[in-house]
């Protein structure tokens, strides 16, 4: 009976994690979720390069990509790798939600949409940050939904607990800066919006250098 016991209990520790790991690691690792995430990809895309789940809600990632565009702003977020304990259930309401995150390697590029003929658009278009995805810097001939029109099924991300301990650029327009730099806070971030921060952030840096186009402005 004792035997009988311990058998139970060896294969259910053994089966119970592999019934986890084996569909969750193959799930994080082909085109289905991505797909899935990824509805609207004109407005929102979120991508990574690998990726892997130890347990439920806990993920390690690397190569992560998010970028978003509306009518008057593309952004992009990169981070080399990253470990985020992830709410399952909100998966369901389209929404990506963390209990904690923690990230290194991070890069935020962010430009405004000029309109076509405006005058020293294209000089100015050649100064901002190139943004991996999206087509251009001009406004879209076909305007994107308002975000009061957003419907359901795009995808938000609320990211609480997060912590960077490594960030190396901000690109914002004509300006880039070149930092050594850590942070805390939340963010949340929406489809046809800016990237939206709530509550207390900390940051640090221990080194800048600032330039407009190649030029050093401050260091």
């Amino acid at each position: 009976m004792r035997w009988r016991l311990k058998r139970i209990l060896l294969v259910l520790g053994v089966g119970l994690p592999l019934a986890w790991w084996i569909p969750a690691n193959v799930l994080v690792n082909t085109g289905f979720l991505p797909d899935y995430i990824n509805s609207d990809p004109e407005s929102w895309r979120m991508r990574w390069s690998h990726a892997w789940s130890p347990w439920p809600g806990r993920v390690y990632v690397r190569g992560y990509e998010l970028r978003s565009q509306d009518n008057d702003v593309q952004w992009e977020l990169t981070i080399d790798r990253a470990t985020a304990r992830i709410e399952l259930g909100a998966l369901l309401r389209r929404e990506f939600r963390t209990r904690w995150v923690e990230a290194r390697g991070v890069e935020f590029r962010i430009r405004p949409r000029l309109r076509r003929g405006e005058e020293g658009a294209e000089r100015r278009i050649a100064l901002y940050p190139p943004i991996r995805g999206a087509r251009d810097s001009y406004v879209p001939e076909a305007p994107m939904p308002e975000p009061d029109r957003i419907d359901e099924r795009r995808w938000s991300a609320k990211l609480e607990g997060v912590t960077v301990k490594e960030i190396r650029q901000v690109w914002v327009a004509a300006w880039r800066a070149v930092v050594d730099a850590q942070a805390k806070g939340r963010v949340t971030v929406r489809p046809g919006r800016y990237v939206l921060h709530e509550g207390p952030s900390t940051l640090w840096i221990r080194h800048a250098e600032v330039f407009e186009a190649e030029t050093r402005i401050a260091h």
